[in-house]
């Protein structure tokens, strides 16, 4: 049978349609198979000849298990048979509910078209037919009033807006548990809520409101909900708690880029109604107008500060505020807020999070729902904040060292001020001009320059280590401390007792130490080093591990290092190859005892009256006759101000009377810690059995 048709249809005259002008034939091959390089849509137009050639054309078709073969023309017939049966061709959408969740199917090219442009590409499924959409659908009910509106600049034809009347009609009115909703989503600021309707106030890609642990107002992009079900009052499956999820913007110290990191608030089942900006987290439309436009320059302001020092090298500020303790994975150690002040330096070891600053949040993956770009990048990261909106959704808060106690802290960015470097300190340090000149530019040039060539082996030998040596109370910490002030670098300083209070991790705090004040571009100060400096002995070998470990790290610290010690003596002989200056202090001389009273007088330690300064100036030179140092004179006078406070016939200000009851009190103490020393030296040291006379028994 096929050979007499194709047969016949050789003897057919062929017509122009069924070949391309190319063709040495002009007659189609004898086996009825159309020519490859004609058109599709030309041989399979509307001629007289299309059904004698479809039929020619097999297509396989599986039925009951089995195979059987049809022509074109039959497969075309049974499509449209199916479309038609399926309601693709005659609805603009279907409701599939064959499976565990519901979808809609939709097919009008229209909704298709607006489906795609306007509602995020996650909450649909692109199909060869159109675009499907699964439960829950109210995730959409947010986006009609836009598809509407975009429908409308789209279309010229008015019939295609019946599409999203009948798919609303749907969703409000075939879908019982939606109709209630409908309220709320007309309202721009809905002002009450149930805990059933919350789902209704946060509509995808919305900016979101939360306010953390620093009372600082914080926004988030909002991504979707999440039902933590739960037994209730005897009730199974019963939602006890929504999860609000969205995503900010944080700094990724690893990748030297901002990236988008993905958080959770929770809101607690309650009953009735509540005011919706009383809940933990709302978004940021239902604020007043006037009072948003002001949040969000405000926010933005904000935003900007807080990239510019999230991704800059370490710097020191002033902070007075409240903070978190953190560890230095940003992982908060303390659950409560407390108070700091003091220098700070940012500083940024692991990824600037938010683990900590909020009461009901959970950290999670971390770019696992992200779709927006930062800049230009598929990957949810970014070299820099491009548009007005990521500087809303950068946060508040930033990770420091903290100085004076070597503790990491989520802190505030609104409390930080800038330092105030006392640049002239280190002239008023009463040492020899030469010792003060050397000082200041050793450490000047190598701040700027460097340590030169280094050592042979990479990394090894571009510390500058400074000994300052003499006795106690003579000024060497204050001149660490002044000329830290005068490079204008943060001064770190290092306790011996938390270096070698546990043998085990000797060396790992050493470590940490130096590390920690060369990324952070300070100067460490490791006072009455005589712990890590004194000459090793056959007596003591956890002392001598405790000097080879100090040596050895001391050969690959790239920084500043200042040891102070009033016991140069007995230092060891491998560190005078490892010290690129030493300065010695001699005892203070009465001039210089003269010169350290006029200048602390002048300082802020002292609240005294013009007219009895000028007593105490005159009775300077008999004050510096006695033999304090350093230190001592600054006690006295701090403890002459004390009792100044106590004295109201003086009004509460200093006068010479109380500069001499302080300066005997020192006097006192100090000479009977001499005789206890002399006392001390001068006893046997030759231990004598315990007897019964010596009791007075």
């Amino acid at each position: 049978m096929s050979s007499i048709a194709a047969e016949n249809h050789a003897t057919q005259k062929p017509t122009r349609s069924l070949h391309c002008e190319q063709s040495s034939s002009t007659e189609p091959t004898s086996n009825g198979e159309i020519c490859r390089n004609c058109s599709e849509s030309s041989a399979l137009s509307g001629t007289v000849t299309d059904g004698k050639l479809k039929q020619r054309i097999g297509r396989r078709k599986e039925e009951g298990g089995e195979v059987k073969w049809i022509s074109q023309l039959q497969w075309e017939d049974e499509q449209s048979q199916l479309k038609a049966t399926n309601g693709f061709g005659n609805y603009a959408f279907c409701l599939d509910d064959s499976n565990d969740k519901n979808k809609i199917v939709i097919s009008s090219p229209a909704l298709v078209g607006v489906v795609r442009r306007v509602i995020p590409a996650r909450l649909f499924e692109n199909v060869s037919d159109g675009v499907t959409i699964t439960e829950p659908f109210l995730r959409i009910l947010h986006f009609i009033d836009d598809m509407r509106n975009d429908m409308d600049l789209s279309t010229a034809d008015p019939q295609e807006s019946v599409d999203i009347d009948a798919l609303e009609t749907f969703l409000f009115e075939c879908q019982p548990q939606h109709k209630v909703a409908r309220g709320i989503l007309s309202i721009t600021q809905p002002a009450m809520v149930n805990f059933e309707m919350i789902w209704a106030l946060f509509k995808e890609s919305d900016l979101i409101m939360v306010t953390d642990k620093f009372k600082e107002n914080r926004i988030f992009k909002f991504t979707h909900l999440e039902e933590n079900v739960d037994r209730m009052n005897g009730r199974p499956d019963v939602c006890v708690k929504l999860a609000i999820c969205g995503w900010c913007i944080a700094w990724d110290i690893e990748q030297k880029s901002f990236s988008q990191q993905s958080y959770k608030f929770y809101i607690e089942r309650f009953l009735g109604y509540r005011n919706v900006r009383t809940l933990p987290i709302y978004p940021l439309r239902c604020e007043e107008e006037k009072r948003g436009d002001s949040l969000k320059a405000e926010l933005e302001k904000r935003g900007r500060k807080w990239a510019h020092f999230a991704s800059q090298a370490p710097c020191c500020f002033e902070y007075s505020g409240t903070a978190i303790h953190t560890n230095d994975y940003g992982t908060r150690i303390s659950e409560s807020v407390t108070q700091l002040s003091g220098r700070i330096i940012i500083d940024h070891v692991k990824e600037v999070s938010l683990r900590g600053t909020f009461d009901t949040e959970v950290d999670h993956n971390r770019r696992a729902i992200l779709e927006e770009k930062l800049d230009d990048t598929p990957t949810g990261t970014s070299k820099m904040l491009t548009k007005a909106e990521h500087y809303l959704l950068c946060t508040p808060t930033l990770t420091c060292f903290h100085i004076d106690s070597w503790k990491r802290y989520h802190i505030n960015i609104n409390k930080l001020k800038p330092v105030v470097w006392v640049n002239n300190a280190i002239e008023k340090i009463i040492i020899e001009e030469t010792k003060k000149k050397r000082l200041k530019r050793l450490v000047k040039n190598y701040i700027s320059e460097g340590m030169r060539g280094g050592d042979i082996i990479t990394n090894k030998g571009r510390g500058l280590t400074i000994v300052l040596y003499g006795p106690s109370g003579v000024g060497k910490t204050l001149t660490a401390e002044c000329l830290a002030e005068y490079v204008k670098m943060p001064l770190l300083p290092l306790s011996v007792g938390s270096l070698v209070s546990d043998d085990d991790l000797i060396e790992e705090n050493l470590r940490e130490a130096f590390n920690n004040a060369s990324r952070l571009k300070a100067i460490l100060l490791l006072d009455e080093a005589d712990v890590v400096l004194e000459a090793r002995s056959f007596e003591d070998v956890r002392r001598n591990g405790i000097v080879s470990i100090f040596l050895r790290q001391l050969e690959y610290y790239d920084g500043i290092l200042f040891l102070t010690t009033n016991r140069i003596t007995t230092m060891d002989v491998a560190f005078q190859s490892r010290i690129q200056l030493a300065i010695s202090y001699e005892e203070l001389s009465a001039d210089t005892r003269e010169k350290i009273w006029r200048s602390l007088l002048n300082t802020a330690i002292v609240d005294v009256t013009e007219s009895e300064k000028s007593a105490i100036e005159r009775a300077i030179p008999g004050l510096s006759q006695e033999k304090l140092n350093g230190r001592q004179i600054r006690n006295t006078l701090t403890q002459a101000n004390l009792l100044a406070l106590d004295d109201f016939s003086s009004e509460c200000k200093v006068q010479l009377k109380h500069i001499k009851e302080a300066m005997y009190d020192t006097l006192q103490f100090q000479a009977f810690f001499e005789g206890a020393g002399r006392n001390q030296v001068n006893k046997p040291r030759v231990w004598i059995p315990f007897t019964p006379s010596q009791s007075g028994v």
